[in-house]
């Protein structure tokens, strides 16, 4: 698979159809004739949505949290490479379950997974400051010289302290008191979606209808629930579309 930013390959049912088509011709040893012309491109541009955060999609520089959260990652970059590995593993999954379906032989599941590059936007979280699974009434105190207070419970981001608020909860207790801690706030959507383009020059997918790709991104959605972050995207939502 090629990867750039976050890029894999990929591709679907009719193309699968296809190589079946071809794979006795390149059994017998014989090269198809493939004139040569111009490629064309397709491009597709994807969005997930609706996840919770997992605390190694979010990352931290100081010492100080990872001692408290040790599956943190430790860069923005190690963050996006979860996702990544992620992504990766999805998209295996996915086309090697079609080449299952279409009794397919590895080789060729192999070949198609090298006809398209995927590339993902991903903007990870980075706590500087963290409230590791404590009672929801518990206070956080703002620290200003910290860019994102985190409350963390089992192993995800759930909530954010941030300024003006001196301190604040997930369930703030009220006494009336000046001192009260405000309500703590949601993640931001920038944190909990990410973007992503495909791009193929192949032949037959460039002329793949919107029904085509609705059946792939529907098990590409299916599959993200059901991977090793289940717990945090059971609820995810894969939307495409054509350009």
């Amino acid at each position: 698979m090629k990867w750039r930013t976050g890029s894999v390959s990929i591709t679907g049912s009719l193309l699968i159809i296809t190589f079946w088509n071809f794979s006795p011709v390149l059994s017998c040893g014989v090269q198809p004739i493939v004139p040569m012309m111009p490629m064309p491109v397709r491009t597709v541009e994807f969005e997930v949505t609706h996840f919770t955060l997992p605390v190694r999609m979010v990352y931290t520089t100081e010492n100080s949290v990872h001692a408290q959260v040790p599956r943190i990652s430790t860069s923005e970059e190690q963050a996006k490479n979860v996702l990544n590995r992620l992504l990766n593993g999805v998209i295996r999954a996915v086309f090697e379950r079609e080449g299952v379906i279409f009794s397919l032989p590895p080789y060729v599941v192999e070949q198609i997974l090298l006809e398209i590059t995927v590339n993902t936007t991903y903007i990870p979280l980075k706590c500087n400051n963290v409230l590791v699974e404590k009672p929801l009434t518990e206070p956080l105190t703002y620290d200003k010289g910290k860019e994102e207070n985190c409350f963390i419970r089992k192993n995800k981001v759930v909530a954010l302290c941030k300024d003006p608020a001196k301190k604040c909860a997930i369930t703030p207790v009220k006494s009336g008191k000046p001192d009260d801690p405000e309500p703590a706030k949601n993640v931001p959507r920038k944190h909990v979606s990410f973007r992503g383009t495909l791009q193929t020059t192949n032949m037959y997918m460039v002329n793949w209808s919107y029904w085509d790709w609705k059946r792939i991104f529907d098990v590409v959605e299916w599959t993200l629930k059901n991977s090793e972050f289940a717990r945090n995207f059971y609820k995810a939502i894969v939307t495409f579309k054509l350009k």
